[in-house]
This record gives structure tokens, sequence and C-alpha cells, in this order.
């Protein structure tokens, strides 16, 4: 009889489990950067990834012997007495292998991310970039994250003006710097450009934008008026420039640069004169952020973050 217990067949229980944990892991990774090159997608449904499983479940079932597809006449299952517990076994074993796989899945699965977050001057709103499947979206919510609100059709990099009345923005799909009222309306492409632009930057008096283009082939720091008039390339190098931070007063702008082979900190005048590589460090310098009194700057080489004077000197680690 077909009928007896199987030693051999639930031997191959985990086997079954691991190919079918390993296909539903291997497919999700696929999918995700496939997704990630083609579509700039930064997660996967949750839906797509128990497909997966499902999917993987009759190959995982097949390696036990559960299936035997000689004898369709059996309705494909070889002994039905125990069947249950062949499925049973399979789906155990499968989840167990998926959630020790968890921590590599947490990047895949899960809400489409916000990011970027941004504080309106008087501190009772917040500007994200919301990622929803190849979209990047405006939303504005109160400081307790009631009244979650799309601004626009697409955009990332919110930057509210000093009076908070206009939001500064990166278009998507098009990479231009836009503005907006802060409800949303009445949205403005400043820059008009074919080159991608990145990070918007309001001057402390709200007359100005500086901003980084790629309108030279390279990353430039360019400053503009506040209407996208007058736009003016600062550093204009051969390197990529990027990340302008207004000093408070708003007489100088720190940013980001590799015009010395290394990404260090540098400073320079408003108007793009006097540029001072600050950090001049083998491990890099990123993110320039001032004090609210203009005499330090904090950044990060990627993984530390530092402190300085704002003349680079005293430069102090915050974080290990």
């Amino acid at each position: 009889m077909n009928d007896k217990v199987n030693p051999e067949k639930f031997r191959k229980l985990p086997i079954a489990a691991l190919v079918n944990g390993i296909l539903t892991y291997g497919n999700a990774c696929l999918v995700f950067w496939v997704n990630a090159i083609l579509f700039n997608l930064s997660s996967i449904p949750l839906t797509i990834l128990i497909s997966f499983w499902a999917f993987s479940l009759p190959i995982a079932a097949i390696v036990c012997g559960s299936i035997d597809l000689k004898r369709s006449k059996a309705g494909f299952f070889r002994n039905k007495v125990f069947k249950g517990m062949d499925i049973a076994g399979i789906v155990l074993g499968s989840v167990f292998i998926l959630i020790v796989a968890a921590f590599f899945l947490a990047d895949m699965i899960g809400s489409e991310p916000e990011y970027e977050p941004a504080w309106s001057p008087d501190g009772t709103k917040i500007a994200v970039t919301y990622y929803q499947g190849s979209t990047e979206t405006i939303r504005v919510m109160e400081a307790d994250g009631s009244d979650l609100t799309n601004l626009g059709s697409g955009g990332s990099s919110p930057a509210w003006s000093p009076d908070g009345t206009k939001i500064a923005f990166v278009s998507y799909p098009n990479g231009d710097i836009c503005a907006m009222n802060a409800d949303g309306s009445n949205i403005i492409n400043l820059t008009n450009s074919d080159a991608e632009q990145r990070f918007p930057s309001w001057s402390p008096d709200g007359t100005k934008i500086a901003f980084a283009s790629l309108s030279s082939g390279n990353a430039d720091i360019w400053v503009m008026e506040a209407d996208g008039s007058d736009q003016i390339n600062l550093t204009n190098s051969a390197s990529d420039d990027c990340f302008p931070s207004w000093s408070p007063d708003g007489t100088k702008i720190a940013f980001e640069s590799e015009q010395q082979g290394n990404a260090d900190i540098w400073v320079m005048e408003a108007d793009g004169s006097g540029q001072i590589n600050l950090t001049n460090s083998a491990t890099g310098g990123y993110d320039p952020a001032w004090s609210p009194d203009g005499t330090k700057i904090a950044f990060t080489d990627g993984v530390i973050i530092y402190v300085m004077d704002a003349d680079g000197s005293n430069q102090t680690k915050l974080t290990k």
C-alpha cells in the first residue's frame, strides 16, 4: 500500500523547505534589483513576495516527493494520508527560512518609503518626499503626523522658503528646480533646463535659491533669484559640487566638492569667490549643515558625524 509511512519522504522535508525558501528569496531579490535598475523602485509589495512563495511551493513539493506528475489520476498526490503533513512541513519550513532571511528582505518589502523631511520655518508642518511605485511626490503633514496631503504631481527634495509660504523642490521626472505655494498650488518651473538639477536651498532672506546643476556636464553649484532669473554658475569646476548650504547670515555657502579628488566640505562667499577646502580629509566630507549662529558646520564622512568651526578648525567626532 502507498499509504505506509515513508521515512525517506520526511527526510526530504527540510530539503523541500529550503528549496521553497531559496526560490522565494531569490525571486524577490531578482525582481527587487530589476525594479531598482529599470524603474527606480526601492521596495516590492508583500503580495508579490507571497506570490513567489506560493509559486515555489509546488516545486518544493516535487522535491519532497509529495507530488507525482505521472499520477494525475490520484490527484497528483502520491500519499493522500500524508499529503497534508508534507505540505504543512514544507510551508512551516519555508516560512522559518524566510524569517531567518527577514534581515535581508526588510529593505525590499513593506510600505512605500518617505524621506527627506523638511520642517516649515514656524515648526507646524513637515514636508517629505514620498516614493510610490516609480514616482516621487512631495507630501506635507502637520507636525504630529496628521493631515498628510500630496502636493503637486511629482517631486523630491522639498525646501521651505524662509517665510514658509513656498516650497522649492526637484520636479519629477524632468529634474528641474520648481517652486510652489505651501498648499501645492501655483507650481512654477524655475530652471527650465534639459540638464538635471538637484538640492535646492533658499538663502536666509528668501531672495535667492542655490542648487546643484549638471548644465555644464558635471555637477556645479549655481544660484538664481527666487523667481528663476539670473542663474549663475558659482563653482564652475571640472569636478562634482553639490549639497549647497547657506550660512545663517547669507554671506557664505558651504558645499560638498571633489575638486581635490576626495569629497570634502568647502565654503565660498555667496558670489562664488574665496572657495576654500575646510576638511581636507582622506575619509571625505558630505552634507554640510550650519549651526544657527553660523560659527560651526556639522558634516559626515559617510559613517561618522563631525562638527568643526566655520573656518574648518577643531574638527571633532560626535559619533563613533
